[in-house]
């Protein structure tokens, strides 16, 4: 009893300081600890005083997840305060754009760095995420169903090495912010010592030809400045958009579209491409509300793909047939995940082009945008070129310390030592020698060593995820 007070007590604790900074937590329940998520649940109910919505999910469909009942029915019999959902690991694709408050992952036999990268930034500042794992020196050495998909003959899962389970947990172990909930209801962990950076004040320019109301639905200064390029070059020109995950460049340039459809004199038609639809969805989601806001009273077809509004039509295709059509404006969501010889192929056929593209995440980083687009489109925009780098959060305050555990755990913020072309040029290739690392040493002891080099893979190849990175330290057909 007095570790459920105890529990009951620092929980609460944990919580108030999120909400205060707004900013995440994490908790850890390891193995039996799982009986104490209902307490934990009833915690953040008190603590928050508020409505909240709780997301879970499992390896099951729903129809077969057992598991979730006890919370299932907490969150139906508070359903006044408490919105919940259920979606199995399979399926994250259905929460993308989403935003919830409690979030329980069920990490007991797999775990996959993609599908955690979708989920821990589902949850806003004030939130808390529950995974719910093995003991702690079971989980390092365990084999996921992962390990299992990625066996290749003629190896067997006995020749899987877990190198990168040990390191994960290993980064959990150390993060700030980040609590583990052992078997007999105590807590393990780091408390967060620095205090939150002051969130920048927006401000929205005075002189605008966009409706004002485009610049009031910005949720941050850096989404008022990428309006402001769109704006900027709306009779002719490039805008270049980049941003790590969460920072709403799509939602900016949702709004902006509204404000050019808002003060186009013609008809005009737009090309809405991406890697795959569901990337453009928030952008087409902030359109329709905007355009919907300004009284244009948008008609779109049921998938959304085809948007028709104040005589405009806004339209989305793959990015093998946008560049084959015509059209006044493109608009590119996350460029870097298309190969450069497409995005090459859309340059000059358009009035309008924009490209926006998520430096470090996890549906797929590749610097060939950066580094042999962009040049690119400097050459072709001839000067009539506007780029906008995007730092500030939008569900969180900027430094959130779960943001920084994602970062570091699954190496997101990876790029290769630079390398001047003076030194590129003293190199002698007939002294290079190839050396076998030891690539535990280098994830648990020599980081920064191995980001260097996870950032030559990223720059050699279009489109990388986290998933890649598990898969090099684990799989056996790879050295």
């Amino acid at each position: 009893m007095l570790e459920r007070k105890l529990l009951h007590d620092t929980v609460r604790e944990i919580v108030e300081e999120a909400v205060r900074s707004n900013h995440r937590r994490l908790l850890v329940l390891e193995d039996e600890a799982m009986e104490y998520l209902l307490d934990i649940l009833k915690v953040y109910h008190e603590a928050v005083d508020r409505s909240y919505s709780i997301l879970i999910c499992g390896k099951e469909d729903r129809e077969e997840a057992l598991w979730i009942k006890p919370y299932v029915d907490f969150a139906k019999a508070n359903q006044d305060r408490v919105r919940w959902g259920y979606v199995p690991l399979k399926a994250l694709e259905r929460i993308m754009g989403t935003t919830w408050d409690f979030l329980i992952v069920d990490l007991t036999r797999d775990l996959r760095p993609n599908d955690l990268g979708r989920l821990v930034e589902v949850v806003r500042g004030g939130g808390l995420i529950v995974f719910l794992a093995p003991r702690r020196d079971v989980w390092k050495k365990q084999i996921t169903v992962f390990h299992h998909d990625m066996v290749t003959s003629p190896f067997t899962i006995d020749d899987i090495k877990p190198i990168f389970m040990k390191y994960f947990v290993t980064t959990l172990e150390r993060a700030p912010g980040v609590w583990f909930v052992t078997p007999d209801g105590k807590l393990e962990g780091n408390p967060v010592k620095e205090e939150p950076p002051r969130k920048a004040e927006k401000s929205i320019p005075k002189a605008t030809r966009f409706p004002r109301l485009v610049y009031e639905m910005a949720a941050s200064q850096d989404q008022v400045e990428a309006i402001k390029a769109i704006e900027e070059m709306a009779d002719g020109g490039y805008v270049v958009i980049t941003a790590n995950r969460g920072r709403g460049k799509s939602v900016a340039i949702g709004l902006a579209l509204a404000g050019i459809v808002a003060m186009a004199k013609d008809g005009l038609r737009v090309i809405l491409t991406s890697p795959e639809q569901i990337n453009v969805r928030e952008l087409v989601n902030y359109f329709i509300l905007a355009t919907s806001r300004l009284g244009l009273k948008p008609e779109y077809t049921r998938d959304r793909r085809r948007i028709r509004v104040a005589g405009c039509e806004i339209e989305y295709m793959t990015p093998i047939d946008a560049w084959r059509e015509k059209a006044d404006i493109v608009i590119v969501d996350e460029a870097a995940g298309i190969p450069v010889y497409i995005l090459e192929r859309l340059l000059g056929n358009f009035r309008l082009h924009v490209f926006s593209s998520t430096l470090h995440g996890y549906e797929g980083a590749g610097r060939g945008f950066q580094v042999r687009f962009l040049p690119l489109v400097k050459r072709a925009a001839r000067g009539r070129l506007r780029e906008v780098r995007m730092s500030e959060p939008i569900r969180y305050a900027p430094g959130d310390p779960i943001e920084r555990w994602l970062y570091d755990a699954l190496l997101l913020d990876s790029d290769p030592a630079p390398i001047s072309p003076a030194e590129a040029k003293g190199i002698d290739v007939e002294k290079l020698e190839y050396v076998d690392i030891d690539l535990e040493e280098w994830l648990m002891e020599r980081k920064d060593r191995l980001k260097e080099y996870i950032g030559i893979y990223i720059y050699a190849h279009y489109r990388n995820r986290p998933n890649d990175i598990m898969i090099l330290c684990d799989a056996p057909h790879h050295f």
